[in-house]
């Protein structure tokens, strides 16, 4: 996939849409996470919607998605693969806890 395609996904309202929804329903599954950073990223989303975006944008570029032409050939389910692979490397870049 070259970067012009990655970067029309990434301004497809509709399968950003579809991100957020899948991210929001992660943030209920990781909001007690034993990891403190897993956790506060789940409870900023669960707040106010806090880190979503990027959070998308980096499913966004998941290796899932290399050979995608059209977002409506995404499955949901690799949709939430991407943002489960994805949730605890962002968290950790966004939520250091010390």
């Amino acid at each position: 996939m070259s970067y012009a395609t990655r970067a029309a996904l990434g301004f497809d309202a509709s399968f950003r849409d579809r991100c957020i929804v899948c991210a929001r329903e992660q943030a209920l599954v990781y909001k007690d996470d034993a990891d403190p950073a897993v956790a506060a990223l789940a409870d900023s989303i669960l707040e106010n919607g806090g880190n979503a975006q990027g959070l998308v944008d980096l499913v966004i570029v998941s290796p899932n998605f290399v050979d995608v032409e059209d977002s409506a050939t995404i499955a949901d389910i690799d949709i939430l693969a991407a943002t489960q692979a994805t949730w605890p490397v962002y968290a950790a870049a966004v939520h250091s806890v010390e």
